[in-house]
């Protein structure tokens, strides 16, 4: 059964569906987070390096959790000496 809600989430995914709405509509069974690849196995890792940017993994199976990732890169926040300014004196 899991599978195929699985299969239905990463549909959606492909689709262009928030993974927020699509993790709302299921919250018995999904759940949305955002982490760093640093905190994801190795083997896992290994399997998203081909991902470009923005794109949808294949759904992953590890021991207790089926994944579906979509790599968002981090940006560094960047605030002009001026706004910060009051703040670092």
């Amino acid at each position: 059964m899991y599978n195929i809600i699985a299969v239905e989430m990463h549909g959606e995914a492909l689709e262009g569906k928030p993974f927020d709405s699509i993790a709302r509509k299921r919250p018995a069974f999904a759940s949305m987070r955002e982490m760093s690849l640093s905190r994801l196995p190795e083997w896992v890792r290994i399997r998203l390096a081909s991902l470009r940017e923005g794109e949808i993994s294949n759904i992953i199976s590890t021991d207790n959790e089926l994944l579906i990732i979509q790599t968002i890169p981090s940006k560094t926040g960047y605030r002009p000496f001026e706004e910060v300014k009051k703040e670092i004196e």
